[in-house]
């Protein structure tokens, strides 16, 4: 029996079982090739509220490689992201910033070329992550867990 991934509490509630997909925007290189699926079943804890999947997708199956690194879409909202880090209270280009899942390191360069120096990405996509260190971003490669958490909290403080 599932147990909610947020209060704990057991006996979720059956809302929409799909049955198993490939991830989206994954396209096979060859027609031999195996196809990945992975059930989609999501359920409702009365405890918490929170809606869920039961099974998420292992973050290996996603985040190995990406098919698209953000610098190749439009992003019109970044700039106004970074507008709105530049309002927050007690930040500066002093300030140490990490973003979690930072792809080809696309914003990181934008805070980058705004005058911020202490700046790091956390990537697990080797494509992605080669990417952002082209454009001279600080990129560490790893998932983002307790464990990288407290090894950046040791390592250079708090962000």
């Amino acid at each position: 029996m599932a147990s909610c991934r947020l209060c704990g509490q057991p006996g979720l509630v059956p809302m929409l079982e799909l049955g198993a997909h490939p991830i989206a925007h994954r396209l096979l290189t060859d027609p031999k090739q195996e196809e990945y699926v992975h059930p989609v079943d999501v359920r409702f804890c009365e405890g918490c509220g929170l809606l869920q999947l039961v099974d998420p997708v292992p973050p290996a199956e996603l985040y190995t490689e990406y098919n698209w690194l953000t610098s190749w879409k439009n992003a019109p909202h970044l700039p106004r992201l970074v507008e709105l880090v530049e309002q927050l209270q007690g930040l500066d280009e002093r300030s140490s910033i990490v973003e979690v899942g930072s792809n080809d390191g696309t914003f990181l360069a934008l805070l980058r070329d705004r005058g911020y120096r202490d700046l790091l990405g956390i990537e697990p996509a080797k494509d992605a992550r080669q990417n952002a260190r082209q454009k001279g971003v600080r990129t560490l490669g790893s998932y983002f867990s307790l464990e990288t958490a407290a090894a950046l909290l040791s390592q250079q403080g708090k962000c």
